[in-house]
């Protein structure tokens, strides 16, 4: 399991393989960004939850869950065949999924 806290400052997270191998994946920043970079055939379940700043992804998706104005809210969705659950949290800050 990976988990990373932030309170002034964004997240970057960089990986590699196919999809997640560990049991969970939990990162949040209070004010700051996290920037989530995965390869395009990557397979995961991502949970986001934005208070304050938007979700922007490389990758076609289709959400569940409570969009508002700007696409803050508290989403779900998978990548790919999905996987073991990714939790990316904000509070005045976005959340960007990209492609490597």
């Amino acid at each position: 399991s990976i988990q990373g806290v932030t309170h002034n400052g964004g997240v970057e997270v960089e990986l590699a393989g196919a999809t997640f191998t560990g049991r969970r994946l939990d990162v949040s920043t209070h004010n700051g960004g996290i920037n989530l970079a995965v390869p395009r055939s990557y397979s995961a379940h991502i949970r986001t939850e934005s208070h304050g700043g938007s979700l922007n992804s490389d990758f076609p998706i289709t959400v569940r869950g409570r969009i508002s104005r700007g696409g803050e809210g508290n989403q779900e969705f998978d990548l790919g065949s999905g996987g073991s659950t990714m939790r990316l949290g904000t509070h005045n800050g976005g959340i960007r999924l990209r492609q490597l």
